[in-house]
């Protein structure tokens, strides 16, 4: 049962009204109060109305649900990571991969903030997961190409900093890293 209200408070909060969705999707939540999805979409129209507190509210409440959201997850984490709640973080984007271990973008941020812990094994990992579930994502490619050029792998480094550009040429960090790389061939 989904009713109305949660498809047009999306629908709100993508036309830039936030504080309609807020309306809609609290709405839709008084009906079924342990929906992922209205919670989630109430987060997000909190977090662009910049209420952090109730965004992370409704986004763990999304994750916790009983039918869980791995966007819940990973959006709460991504606001803890700004927050520099690293390691926190790094649990609920772990939380949103066992929800979704298929959906790169979780990959891609678990990767992230395993990195920003120092955790480079296991970043590396999650790296070489996005790319084998999205193999032309240029930010795993780029971050791999930083971990070869780092063991001092020219070769392979290049390699990934090609995909990298082919894909997204506007970073400056990938065509740097492309330059290092053949700079230490």
């Amino acid at each position: 049962f989904h009713p109305v209200g949660i498809s047009s408070g999306a629908a709100r909060l993508q036309d830039g009204d936030a504080e309609g969705a807020v309306e809609l999707a609290s709405k839709a939540l008084e009906l079924t109060p342990t929906n992922a999805d209205f919670h989630n979409t109430l987060g997000e129209a909190h977090r662009a109305l910049g209420n952090i507190d109730s965004a992370k509210g409704h986004f763990r409440a999304s994750a916790e649900a009983p039918k869980p959201s791995g966007d819940g997850a990973s959006n709460l984490a991504a606001i803890l990571f700004d927050e520099g709640e690293k390691e926190e973080a790094a649990l609920w984007f772990k939380r949103a991969v066992d929800l979704d271990p298929f959906k790169s973008g979780y990959q891609l941020q678990l990767g992230k903030a395993l990195l920003a812990l120092g955790n480079e094994a296991a970043a590396e990992g999650r790296f070489k997961k996005t790319l084998a579930l999205d193999p032309i994502n240029a930010e795993a490619h780029a971050r791999l190409g930083f971990f070869h050029l780092k063991r001092g792998e020219a070769g392979k480094a290049i390699a990934e900093f090609d995909q990298a550009v082919a894909v997204d040429p506007k970073p400056g960090e990938y065509h740097r890293g492309l330059g290092l790389s053949w700079l230490s061939f």
